[in-house]
């Protein structure tokens, strides 16, 4: 038993859908199992959808647990220095005050 066949698992002869002989040269682990490359164009959507689905699912909790664990932010300070203009009790403010 070759690494080869360790790593790409069971090899089928027969196409399930059609029972034409499969011949592949190399499997790669995006190939089917289950299909001849004709039966495959007819079933790429099937074949795709559940892992596809799974693979969102997974990373969608895992974005969720990971926002529901985050630690509070710390509060806002903001600090100002004391300008001059305002310890000495002057308006800070730049409009004229209208005359009563």
């Amino acid at each position: 038993m070759s690494i080869l066949t360790i790593l790409t698992g069971y090899r089928p002869n027969f196409c399930s859908e059609c029972g034409h002989k499969i011949v592949r040269l190399r499997w790669f682990v995006w190939t089917s199992r289950r299909f001849c490359d004709k039966c495959l164009r007819t079933f790429v959507k099937t074949h795709w959808l559940r892992p596809t689905i799974t693979i969102l699912v997974f990373f969608l909790a895992a974005f969720l647990a990971g926002r529901g664990c985050r630690r509070a932010p710390p509060p806002l300070i903001i600090e100002r220095p004391v300008s001059s203009t305002a310890a000495s009790g002057a308006p800070t403010s730049n409009t004229a005050s209208a005359p009563q």
